[in-house]
């Protein structure tokens, strides 16, 4: 019976702890310069120039960009979005693949895209 108030208040310290220590990583995160990174690569790997006013976490593997432009380089004029949500999906990457789900309002309606890749697919 004191074995047991012993280990749990161990693992109540050790709960404390992470939660914070996640909370502290949250909100202290230096989101100017993840938001320059991040679409810099975008930028790069579709080929075409990105830009946002802002770029907001949301909840823990998400982002939140809002007045996105993208432009084409045969485009006359930039794509404008309002608002972009993306969120990293974390189950598939205990198989060893790569996901994501995103959101994105256009016109009346909005699109939802969700993606998944792995080594055979």
């Amino acid at each position: 019976m004191e074995r047991s108030k012993i280990l749990l208040r161990y693992f109540g310290y050790a709960a404390f702890f992470v939660a914070w220590l996640l909370a502290g990583l949250y909100f202290t995160f230096p989101w100017a310069v993840a938001k320059d990174r991040i679409l810099s690569i975008a930028s790069k790997r579709s080929g075409m120039t990105i830009h946002a006013s802002s770029l907001e976490p949301s909840w823990i593997t998400g982002i939140d960009a809002r007045d996105v432009e993208i432009t084409s380089v045969t485009a006359s004029a930039p794509l404008t979005l309002p608002r972009v949500k993306a969120r990293l999906k974390l189950l598939p990457l205990l198989s060893g693949k790569m996901g994501f789900t995103a959101a994105l309002p256009v016109g009346k309606g909005s699109i939802v895209a969700d993606f998944t890749q792995g080594k055979d697919t």
